[in-house]
């Protein structure tokens, strides 16, 4: 694994994109997190309901000082968010399916035009297997390149 991609996982871009590290009296914010969250992945893991992300994402909103609220996307949906397209390995055990599922619900529920593919059997970064452009380039990467070729031919349009 590339050492950015596990500082990414481990939260010490967090720490220092915010500047809350901590110290030997208080902890850094990825910690704070990090502790807050594995409480409940288990639980959520096995989760059919959005009740539980709403309580989650509340409690993580109050941990996280408001400075640092748009770091956050779930924080920040709006009806001017631009299209998305989500994808997401359904076995991800780095970062679990329903926060897919629930970026999915806050955009519909704003009126955002979102597309969510959850591949299953899939692990995180499915995208980084050696056979991912074969088991992935006529489905799920072609799917997500006609959504970006329509998108953006779309915004090229109304700016004329």
């Amino acid at each position: 694994m590339l050492l950015s991609r596990l500082y990414l996982q481990l939260g010490v871009f967090l720490d220092y994109i915010t500047g809350e590290h901590g110290d030997e009296h208080q902890p850094s914010l990825s910690e704070i997190l990090r502790k807050s969250l594995g409480s409940n992945k288990t639980d959520l893991a096995h989760s059919t309901g959005s009740d539980a992300y709403d309580v989650i994402n509340e409690r993580l909103k109050q941990l996280i000082p408001e400075r640092h609220h748009y770091l956050f996307p779930q924080f920040n949906v709006t009806s001017d968010w631009p299209p998305a397209y989500l994808a997401h390995g359904a076995l991800d055990s780095v970062v679990l399916v329903h926060e897919s599922l629930y970026l999915y619900r806050l955009f519909k529920n704003a009126g955002i035009d979102v597309t969510l593919s959850v591949e299953e059997g899939k692990e995180h970064s499915f995208d980084y297997e050696p056979d991912a452009e074969a088991v992935h380039g006529t489905g799920l990467f072609d799917s997500i390149v006609e959504f970006l070729k329509e998108h953006l031919e779309n915004a090229r349009r109304d700016k004329q």
